[in-house]
This record gives C-alpha cells, sequence and structure tokens, in this order.
C-alpha cells in the first residue's frame, strides 16, 4: 500500500467518523459529559497560560449543571447557559491529578473562541482528533495482508459510550482513540508491516496519549501490554526464527522503531510518575479513601454491570442506553468473540481468552482496592485491546471470503 493510497484511506476514515462525533457534540446539552464543567475550566485557564488553581476563565457558568446531573428525569433545560462578563478566576482541584494533555489540546480553540460557541467549538476540536485517531488505527488494521475482520472489530470497539464521551470535553475520548492506536501498533509489530514509520509513530502516539491523558494511564498502559503481549511475542517469534534461519539480522530501520518506541515510553512514563503518578498511587494505595473495598463475590458480581456501561451510560452515569440495546451490542461482541474461540488457531484463541481475562481482572482487583472508583469509561483501553484481540484471532482463521464479507457488513450495519 503505497503513502498516498493510506494518507487517503486515514482522510476517508476521519470524514466517515468525524459527522458522528459532531451530531453528538450538537445533540448533546452542554455540559451533559462527566466533569465536563471542570474540564473545560482548566482548558481555559491553559489557553490564557494559566496553569495552577485558581483558573482564569471567561465566566463559564459551571454551576449551571447540578440541576440536571445525576438526575435523568430532569432536562437540560433547567440552565441558564449566560456567562459572567469579564474574566473570571475559578477553583477546580479535582482536576489537580490530570496529566495535562487534554486540557492543553482543548485550550486550542479556546485561545480565539470565548462563550457558548467557545465551548461548542472545543468539543468538535476533540472530536476531530478523535476520529484522526481512530482513522489511523483503522488504516493499520486494514492493510492487504488483512481481512476484514480487524477494522470490523475496530468498529465494534467504538462503542455508543465512547461515542458519547469523544464529542465531550473529557478525557476518555482521547484515551479511547490512543488506545487504539496503541493496540492496532502492536498488531502490527507482529507482522513484516512493523518497519513502516507510521506504526512507529502509533506505537509512541498511541503510549503517550494514553499515559498523559488519565491519572491511571500509566497503569492502563500495562494492563494493556499484559493483554496484548502474548498476541505480539507468539507474532514476533516464527519472524524471528525465519531470520535466523535466512541468516537475516535487524536492520539499522528496525533497530530505530524499537530504539524510539522505548524512549518515547520511558520519557513519557517517567513524566508522568514523577509529576501525576502520585495521585493515582496515593489514591488507589488508601481504600476506603472515599468509598470501601467490595469482597471477591462482589467485585465479581459487578462485572456484567460494568460491561452493559461500557455499551452506554450516558449523562452523569444517569442515563443508561436501555436492556435491549445492551443486549444487542454484547450479542454483537459475542459473535466476535465466540468465532474467535471456535474456528481461529488454538493459540489466538488462548490469546483472545486471555485478553478477556485481562478486563474481567481489572475491574475485579479495582473493585477489591477501591469499589466504585473503577467506572466504565476507564476501561476502555483493555475493552478495546480484548475486542481487536478477537478481529485479529478470527482474520487468521481465513473464513471464507463471502462468509467473511457478510457477517462484517451485518456486524457493522447494525452496530
Amino acid at each position: 500500500m503505497s503513502d498516498r493510497t493510506k494518507l487517503r484511506r486515514w482522510v476517508l476514515l476521519t470524514v466517515a467518523l468525524f459527522p458522528l462525533l459532531a451530531i453528538w457534540a450538537i445533540a448533546n446539552p452542554m455540559f451533559a459529559s462527566p466533569d465536563e464543567t471542570l474540564h473545560m475550566v482548566r482548558a481555559q485557564g491553559f489557553s490564557n497560560l494559566d496553569f495552577s488553581n485558581p483558573y482564569q476563565t471567561d465566566g463559564i457558568p459551571i454551576d449551571e449543571v447540578r440541576c440536571f446531573r445525576f438526575d435523568s428525569d430532569v432536562t437540560a433545560e433547567c440552565m441558564n447557559l449566560v456567562w459572567a462578563k469579564g474574566s473570571v478566576e475559578i477553583d477546580v482541584r479535582a482536576t489537580n491529578g490530570y496529566p495535562p494533555l487534554l486540557h492543553a489540546v482543548a485550550a486550542v480553540p479556546a485561545v480565539g473562541i470565548e462563550g457558548l460557541g467557545g465551548a461548542y467549538a472545543m468539543r468538535w476540536w476533540l472530536a476531530a482528533l478523535v476520529a484522526a485517531g481512530f482513522a489511523w488505527a483503522g488504516v493499520l488494521l486494514t492493510r492487504p495482508s488483512m481481512g476484514p475482520w480487524p477494522f470490523t472489530a475496530l468498529v465494534v470497539a467504538v462503542t455508543p459510550q465512547v461515542v458519547f464521551v469523544s464529542s465531550s470535553v473529557n478525557p476518555s475520548g482521547i484515551t479511547a482513540a490512543s488506545a487504539a492506536l496503541l493496540a492496532a501498533g502492536l498488531i502490527s509489530v507482529a507482522t513484516p508491516y512493523r518497519r513502516s514509520p507510521e506504526v512507529v509513530a502509533a506505537l509512541v502516539v498511541g503510549a503517550c496519549g494514553l499515559m498523559l491523558s488519565r491519572r491511571d494511564g500509566v497503569l492502563m498502559l500495562a494492563a494493556m501490554l499484559v493483554s496484548l503481549g502474548p498476541l505480539v511475542v507468539y507474532g514476533v517469534l516464527p519472524l524471528a526464527r525465519e531470520r535466523r534461519r535466512v541468516g537475516l539480522r535487524w536492520s539499522s530501520g528496525s533497530m530505530t522503531v524499537v530504539s524510539a518506541v522505548t524512549i518515547g515510553a520511558v520519557v513519557a512514563a517517567s513524566v508522568v510518575v514523577l509529576r501525576w503518578g502520585g495521585y493515582a498511587i496515593d489514591y488507589l494505595s488508601n481504600p476506603g479513601q472515599r468509598y470501601r473495598s467490595a469482597g471477591l463475590p462482589e467485585a465479581v458480581g459487578s462485572v456484567p454491570g460494568y460491561l452493559s456501561e461500557i455499551i452506554g451510560l450516558f449523562g452523569w452515569r444517569d442515563t443508561p442506553i436501555g436492556p435491549v440495546f445492551v443486549a444487542g451490542g454484547l450479542a454483537v461482541v459475542g459473535v466476535l468473540i465466540g468465532l474467535a474461540l471456535v474456528r481461529a488457531p488454538r493459540w489466538l484463541a488462548v490469546v483472545t481468552v486471555w485478553s478477556v481475562l485481562v478486563v474481567v481482572a481489572v475491574i475485579v482487583v479495582s473493585g477489591m482496592i477501591e469499589f466504585t472508583y473503577l467506572q466504565a469509561r476507564y476501561l476502555f483501553p483493555v475493552w478495546i485491546a480484548a475486542v481487536l484481540s478477537a478481529g485479529v484471532a478470527v482474520d487468521a482463521a481465513r473464513l471464507p471470503r463471502q462468509f467473511s464479507g457478510r457477517v462484517t457488513s451485518a456486524m457493522m450495519g447494525l452496530w
């Protein structure tokens, strides 16, 4: 695939996804995403070169959201979206533990646009970046050597809940796009395609984006590496054996790839851990700080609830998508995983099971440490890793082309 073809495909995928996110950004009431007001305040502070509490803002009415948040029976009509005149300082200490990526990026439109228009501009700007990130992952998963299953898995991984947070000022959208990039890059590493520059860039951007967008980004990065590690190892080893058989050595380009990814990840991880990691570590190492610790049965019993929330739990975690759509969404994912278990090579079926177990393990372990600290949107990285792992496994099964075309088209259409 030529560079021009890759660029054209990236543009087409971005243009295809962005309108969906942009429409949701308009349809969702302002401030209707969890903590959106706080993130907007910090982003506005950054746009004014104010990097510490209290932040200089354009008078954003953050208290108005109180009239309907956590209550699905009250509409956003109760808000009075009138911005205060002049510059107003607002203290949002709840954002202190967040790395600065989201707020630095969201600050770009706030430099020149104020008021309600500026708030919507933030949403659209972030939606465009998230769409571009997912499109980049889509390009990596649609190269000629792959069938339709990995790309179908990427589409399925982008649940309505992912779309919801990606159409608002919330770090979970960037987290999901970064996780998709990292997963697509790791999958590409296990093939001869790994020398391509965009794979290296995807790995670095995905890893750094994941670590710099959430307080627990380093932990989620580690969970993703645990989830997809077996896929990478088992995919790379046969290539390494083939290199030894024909007497090939690592090229300078391959060494550059390894060096760039390693240096980029180490530097980003060091910055995050030294500057922001203390917040997450302190929070998770003090059970009962805000909530309680769950027992093993209760933590395991919470798994179905989290899976349903990954499909769709809108607003301030107060408006579920509904049981019919949750069942339909999980059924589509179940078909993908089921095909991986039944038709894929045995080692890939085992890798799929492993990736699913990592999702469950994150939920259970987190619940036993600090129950309800974890929210469904925090699970996007391991969710995306598990779904893409299943897609790669089904692709390796080499199912009949006509069957694959019909089933994948039906799955994406239903989605």
